[in-house]
């Protein structure tokens, strides 16, 4: 197989959309990326959340449609304040440690 060129990098970077400028409640880092808490919310009265836009603090799964469900989950209980979804606490099937 053979090619005539090879991308290795696009240089990708995602930029805050411009109409959320006015949204003062909305909390950044030093870099102007999203402080993005554990429950997705970006601002202190877990009001605005963020979905796809985590992976500076998330890791690099956060663009993972499949885990689509556990962020609703986790995003709608912080809403309405209590667990109305179930959302496992456990969901890695290896273990780090030392066997006892």
């Amino acid at each position: 197989m053979s090619a005539d060129f090879v991308v290795l990098a696009t240089g990708y970077e995602y930029r805050v959309p411009a109409f959320l400028n006015p949204l003062k409640q909305i909390n950044y880092n030093d870099h102007r990326q999203f402080k993005v808490n554990r429950n997705y919310s970006i601002d202190d009265r877990n009001r605005i959340f963020v979905q796809n836009a985590e992976m500076h603090t998330h890791g690099f799964n956060a663009p993972d449609l499949g885990l689509g469900a556990y962020r609703n989950a986790v995003i709608i209980n912080t809403i309405l304040g209590y667990a109305y979804y179930p959302v496992d606490t456990k969901i890695a099937f290896q273990q780090f440690g030392i066997a006892g």
